[in-house]
């Protein structure tokens, strides 16, 4: 491993295995591919095992483990749907680290790994077939370095002098979720956030790459002083023009790059994604909300906080570099406030190159695209370069994005330079006016009227201007689908003609809806008792997509409880909301009752033929139930005792009157007879007036006991 130095700029390479001709294929594959089965305690033994086609499948997740994969051509999967992987809770090295080619990795969990020095999977090779992600996780792991290093991801395909012609295949990630991965370097500069695709080569390079829904997320850089490029994704390509990448269907949202401290002058560049020197064919990519930090000093920069591309070497140029996108979105992404001067260029997208001399500056193309509620506090917010590249706007919204004194555009000749814009059939102003539109053919300067832009809802709304403005022979061939996959040209809507944007007009959203499966309306309840929900919420057609799906209690996840804790009446409620704002609610309605409690009905039992007659109440519980149990009717009394001679002494007994049991329907009254006892009966016969004021205990089963003084009155003999 060693430091070379490229320019001003101090390159971390990690040097390969110098291989020859003979041995850089993967070479002839067995006559069947094993598949090894792994788990934590033999994962290490099945990989030094395997050979190039097979196979090794892990089941579980390791904790605190490190493991090597020396052998080409091995694949390391998970099962889908599971959570099959790697929790870096302890460790002190990566989860993988492989310098062999021809690696696939599927289906795998790499989390919570908090590294000096290291990304929680490291892949370096400097030749052969290149690697394969598909379907896998980087959640929360965190790298503190002085030097660049990416927090989840390392590929550093850069190899020795001999790597010019040695790579085959692509390098391929699909799939997969790069999620709040924090990487705090020190020292030199900072590349990559959450991952980081290296290729620094002596000569030219034919790699290709390609990137397909992987979603990058709340990945950051933390700079200590450094500059700091690609918090969601960096690819590095040396001086070299000629490393290829296509994207599709990616999201970048909430990457930033923060600066810890204040140094005297640093750079933050591309918060979703850098690319240098890569020839870039985006269709359907995603950069929203992610931020960069204001530069801090004077020869400072702060470029392209939704998307970044450049090229690498920006002397006399040897090639152009150039980036093609198609419905491509760019919004919500800002540039916080210089300190001590610096440019603010692009809050959007930045794509350039300072060449001086020569057409091989950077060509930006954009296809219907949007480019829109984009901030900054100085500069282009919008799409942005230098005066000598090139940008080409092709039914594309440029519209919206806002900085003090400043434009949509800027760079690319504006103002003077080699460079130019082209805009054909857009929506973008000519720079210093608002109700001007740029020179050419079909442009527009007008509000596009978009559902929510600034929360990522790019959808036409009726009255956008943008409907059928378009040019039909300005779509790329193949292309069926806007941004949304709603068909691109929508007859119905449009006349067959294609609207500006990523999105089409195919007619007014419909409401999300949502729905209450479990339980039923109209339930009664006891108090306290734990109820589930089960509900979900459907996007209408033609929507944005679902920004939420609560209950009333505040859950999301499709269950939740009903509130039982207070009787009466109540409503339990869903709501589903799209990105767009639009929302509707469903709801249920239920009862909460008290637990069945037994009641004493006046205070006076008649007694007759040996008989008492108590009237009780059973009030509340759930219909349908009953109040049972047995009651009692007692007197205390004082009684005096003979003990010694002439002293006596007195305590406290307890008569028994009599015995019953009852049951009463909940909501009824009830008379109960108690057959008085004998000694009962002779005192109440005895007593003045044939009164007794007594005792009456009423035991319910399952609940409560309740004691009430009654008065006992003998009506006969």
């Amino acid at each position: 491993m060693g430091i070379v130095t490229v320019g001003s700029r101090r390159i971390r390479i990690v040097l390969g295995l110098l291989c020859m001709l003979a041995t850089c294929a993967l070479g002839a594959q067995r006559a069947s591919a094993a598949v090894l089965q792994a788990d934590c305690t033999n994962l290490q033994t099945q990989l030094d095992a395997a050979s190039a086609g097979d196979t090794v499948e892990l089941t579980g997740m390791c904790t605190g483990g490190s493991y090597t994969i020396g052998n080409n051509g091995v694949t390391l999967e998970g099962a889908p749907g599971q959570t099959d992987g790697f929790d870096g809770t302890g460790a002190s090295m990566p989860a993988i680290q492989s310098s062999a080619y021809g690696l696939t990795l599927r289906n795998l969990t790499v989390e919570n790994y908090s590294l000096s020095g290291y990304a929680a999977v490291e892949l370096t090779q400097g030749q052969g077939a290149l690697p394969v992600l598909e379907a896998d996780s980087f959640i929360n792991n965190s790298e503190s370095a002085t030097y660049s290093e990416p927090a989840a991801l390392l590929i550093d395909a850069s190899g020795p002098t001999a790597c010019s012609s040695s790579f085959s295949g692509t390098l391929t990630i699909t799939g997969s979720t790069f999620r709040n991965n924090i990487a705090t370097v020190s020292s030199g500069f900072a590349t990559g956030g959450a991952a980081a695709i290296l290729f620094f080569c002596s000569g030219s390079n034919t790699a290709a790459l390609k990137l397909a829904n992987n979603t990058f997320s709340a990945n950051q850089i933390r700079s200590d002083g450094v500059d700091a490029y690609g918090a969601g994704l960096y690819i590095g390509n040396g001086n070299n023009g000629s490393l290829s990448a296509q994207q599709s269907g990616n999201v970048f949202t909430g990457n930033s790059i923060t600066s810890t401290v204040t140094p005297a002058s640093h750079s933050y560049n591309g918060a979703g994604e850098w690319l240098a020197s890569v020839n870039l064919t985006s269709v359907g990519d995603e950069y929203i909300g992610n931020s960069l930090p204001g530069p801090s000093g004077l020869t400072a920069s702060s470029w392209g906080a939704g998307l970044g591309t450049v090229r690498g070497s920006c002397g006399t140029p040897s090639a152009t570099v150039t980036a093609t996108a198609s419905d491509l979105v760019a919004v919500g992404n800002t540039i916080g406030a210089p300190s001590g001067g610096g440019t603010i260029w692009g809050a959007g997208i930045y794509a350039g190159c300072t060449a001086t001399v020569g057409s091989g500056g950077f060509h930006l193309t954009l296809i219907n695209s949007t480019v829109t509620a984009n901030t900054a506090p100085g500069g282009p917010a919008g799409v942005s370069g230098e005066s000598t590249d090139f940008l080409d706007l092709q039914n594309t919204i440029v519209q919206g994005n806002t900085a003090p004194g400043s434009s949509d555009l800027g760079g690319f000749g504006i103002g003077g330079g080699s460079g130019s814009v082209t805009a054909t059939y857009s929506d973008v102003c000519a720079v210093g006016s608002s109700t001007l539109p740029y020179a050419g053919t079909g442009n527009i300067c007008a509000d596009p009227k978009l559902a929510n832009p600034a929360a990522g809802d790019v959808h036409e709304t009726a009255a956008s201007p943008t409907i059928n403005a378009g040019s039909n022979a300005l779509v790329p061939a193949g292309t069926t689908t806007d941004f949304y996959g709603q068909p691109r040209i929508f007859a119905p809507q449009s006349d067959g003609f294609v609207d500006i944007g990523a999105a089409e007009w195919q007619s007014a959203p419909a409401v999300p809806t949502a729905s209450i499966t479990a339980p039923v309306s109209g339930g009664t309840y006891l108090r306290g008792t734990q109820v589930p929900t089960s509900f979900s919420c459907t996007e209408g057609t033609s929507g944005p997509g679902l920004s939420s799906c609560t209950d009333s209690g505040g859950a999301t996840g499709g269950t939740g409880h009903l509130n039982t804790s207070r009787p009466g009446s109540h409503t339990y409620t869903v709501t589903a909301t799209s990105r767009d704002g639009e929302s509707s609610t469903t709801s249920i309605t239920y009862t909460v009752v008290a637990p069945a409690h037994i009641t004493v009905q006046g205070g006076e039992s008649t007694v007759s033929a040996g008989s008492a007659h108590v009237s009780l109440g059973c009030t509340a519980g759930l219909p349908g139930t009953v109040c049972r149990g047995k009651l009692s009717l007692t007197l205390r009394e004082r009684i005096a005792e003979k003990v010694h001679h002439h002293r006596h002494r007195v305590r406290m007994v307890t008569i028994t009157f009599g015995h019953a049991s009852y049951r009463i329907a909940t909501g009824h009254r009830g008379r109960v007879t108690v057959r008085l006892t004998r000694r009962g009966a002779h005192l109440l016969s005895t007593a003045k007036h044939h009164r007794l004021r007594v005792s009456l205990t009423v035991h319910l089963d399952g609940g409560t006991t309740v004691r009430h003084n009654i008065t006992l009155r003998l009506t006969a003999r």
